[in-house]
């Protein structure tokens, strides 16, 4: 025999060998697996386990047809009840009027109340004759829900147009552009049919449009022109005219109740039931802004303050 022969593997335990040592490579990691002890978690799964529940807006029950709270730092709606639904405005109509008329006014013309702007439906309060600067003729019509304000605003609007040569010659020609501005702003389920929102007959209303379109209307709005919807804030407003003192109480009642209240505006009709849309400050430079439509006269409020509670709470969840 050859020595260098006793030195060969035979071929067929060489083909054993190898298959040997694969099984082992491809079975270790199993093995390992397997005596790993049974309380003892991949870092992974450690992670996955001790990770907090996403926060969840807890949406309360409300009398409002539709409602809308909208985070304005994050450009998101942290709730929607009916969101696109088109629903009679009352009142609201008057953020789109205040915000058409500062668009082309400073706010310090002065306004001349006359009688064709003093309404059978306004408050009674305005007399014919009165002067008033824009800017408190704003204030009045926001806070108080003026009809008069409203109409005395798109004329004031209307003679300011007609002087530049625009042919702005009826109140028409006001909704027109406050419909043009709805349109620019994407507020695709928001008209007009009148600059203060009063119900037309028992049928139709003076504006519809729709919970997030006010949410982003009153946001804009706010956004844009702040010093025309502060007075909003507070309880009570008092104007000095060349008449004498005007004083009235904010539509909204809660005002003082709202943390953080940085505008707000009201709506009631027969028709729209009641509206209420609300800016505040869920925390330092975190505007929200909230909308109720189709509640009630008190029920706008409560409706307003759950969904106000609710979003605090949910960025304190948040934020833990």
């Amino acid at each position: 025999m050859n020595p260098k022969e006793n030195n060969l593997i035979p071929v067929p335990w060489l083909g054993v060998g190898l298959a040997f040592f694969i099984c082992a490579f491809l079975l270790l990691p199993v093995a390992l697996r397997e005596s790993r002890p049974a309380d003892t978690a991949s870092a992974t799964e450690v992670a996955v386990a001790e990770a907090p529940p996403a926060p969840v807006f807890e949406a309360p029950e409300l009398e409002a047809q539709a409602a809308v709270v909208y985070d304005l730092a994050t450009d998101t709606e942290l709730f929607a009840q009916n969101p696109e639904a088109q629903l009679p405005l009352a009142s609201l109509t008057k953020i789109m009027t205040a915000l058409t008329a500062r668009e082309t006014l400073t706010g310090e013309e002065a306004v001349v109340i006359g009688e064709k702007t003093l309404k059978a439906d306004g408050d009674g309060l305005l007399k014919t004759g009165d002067k008033w600067s824009l800017h408190s003729l704003l204030d009045w019509t926001l806070v108080r829900s003026s009809n008069d304000g409203a109409v005395a605003i798109a004329s004031a609007w209307e003679a300011v147009a007609e002087a530049r040569g625009e042919n702005a010659t009826s109140s028409a020609d006001f909704v027109a552009a406050m419909n043009a501005r709805a349109k620019e702003l994407g507020l695709t389920q928001t008209y007009f049919l009148n600059e203060t929102g009063l119900d037309l007959n028992e049928e139709v209303s003076g504006a519809y449009g729709s919970a997030r379109d006010m949410t982003r209307l009153f946001a804009t709005a706010v956004r844009e022109f702040p010093e025309a919807f502060e007075a909003t804030r507070y309880r009570e407003l008092v104007i000095d005219s060349p008449r004498g003192s005007y004083k009235t109480k904010n539509t909204n009642s809660e005002v003082e109740t709202i943390p953080g209240l940085i505008a707000s505006k009201t709506g009631f009709t027969d028709l729209a039931g009641g509206n209420l849309v609300i800016l505040f400050d869920a925390g330092p430079n975190h505007p929200i802004a909230i909308s109720v439509l189709g509640s009630t006269q008190e029920g706008r409020l409560a409706d307003v303050a759950k969904l106000v509670d609710a979003t605090l709470l949910y960025f304190k969840a948040k934020n833990n």
